[in-house]
């Protein structure tokens, strides 16, 4: 991975809507780039599958 600028945050409201383990992806430090950001067709995958590269 490689350090980049920091990510969006995710708003309240979004956060209201994450599941246990969706919400784990906020204990990532934020900077890194994830595998998600780094794959073809990342845009065909769930927020799910997102999550678990991040994690």
């Amino acid at each position: 991975m490689s350090v980049v600028g920091a990510r969006r945050p995710t708003l309240p409201n979004e956060v209201a809507t994450y599941n246990d383990y969706q919400r784990q992806r906020l204990l990532v430090k934020p900077g890194m780039t994830c595998y998600w950001q780094t794959r073809r067709n990342r845009d065909s995958i769930t927020f799910d599958e997102w999550v678990g590269l991040d994690l």
